[in-house]
């Protein structure tokens, strides 16, 4: 896709065989650069008949036979979006995780990143983190989405 750019964001952590693992990756999409890192979590939209959902960031490699850069996610839906629907016993604001993990490349990716996304569901509770942003190395915010993973599994 034209307009979107992406690269590792840091040194490797680690190298097994012919893969090479990163903490972080930046993207700059429609003028707008981000920085996406392992346990981040973001929206996204996967496909059309799909609704929204919550990607957490598990892994970021590289494949060095097929030279390709990769990620693991982590899908979270809202229960009246999965197939059984919202029970009797679903929490107001909770989220079910999707079992299996995705893997996707970073260029298939990135323009499925959804930003400025108005979300109506939890409730206003201030995050546990104090509501502080977090900054990178060089200074570039690196905006979170304040979730508590605890309210995020299903139980």
């Amino acid at each position: 896709m034209e307009g979107v750019e992406f690269q590792f964001y840091g040194a490797p952590c680690l190298q097994h065989t012919n893969y090479v693992f990163y903490k972080a990756f930046k993207y700059k999409q429609e003028n707008r650069s981000k920085i996406l890192a392992q346990g981040d979590f973001f929206f996204l939209k996967i496909l059309q008949e799909i609704p929204l959902c919550i990607a957490e960031v598990e892994l970021i490699w590289e494949d060095k036979a097929s030279n390709q850069q990769l990620s693991s996610l982590r899908l979270y839906f809202r229960p009246e979006h999965t197939p059984d629907g919202r029970q009797d016993d679903t929490g107001n604001d909770e989220m079910l995780a999707l079992g299996e993990r995705i893997v996707l490349r970073l260029d298939d990716l990135v323009p499925l990143i959804q930003e400025d996304v108005k979300w109506l569901y939890g409730s206003d509770s201030p995050c546990s983190g104090g509501g502080v942003s977090k900054t990178s190395s060089d200074g570039a915010p690196l905006k979170h989405i304040y979730i508590e993973r605890a309210s995020l599994k299903h139980m």
